[in-house]
């Protein structure tokens, strides 16, 4: 079992090398959700106690959702149709 924590806990990490040499804010998204899954997987007492952590990722890819679908910005149509896809598969 501990062989495969530190298998997980290297493929996050070999993840985060990759996010932060491409500068996406996307796969920082894959990245948190990575961690937080190992976190809670591994250890739920200490995920408890980040709770709020959690609550404050939420909102946060909550309101990057709301501000890129908005059909305020001036690629509407091609941002519609994207969020449209999402909210199908949601």
């Amino acid at each position: 079992m501990r062989m495969l924590m530190l298998l997980r806990v290297a493929a996050i990490v070999l993840l985060a090398a990759w996010a932060w040499r491409r500068r996406s804010l996307t796969l920082w998204i894959v990245v948190g959700m990575a961690a937080g899954a190992e976190i809670g997987h591994d250890y739920p007492d200490v995920a408890r106690q980040l709770r709020v952590l959690a609550q404050i990722f939420l909102r946060l890819i909550r309101t990057i959702w709301h501000l890129s679908c908005s059909p305020h910005w001036w690629w509407a149509s091609r941002v519609t149709r994207t969020c449209g896809r999402s909210a199908a598969w949601a």
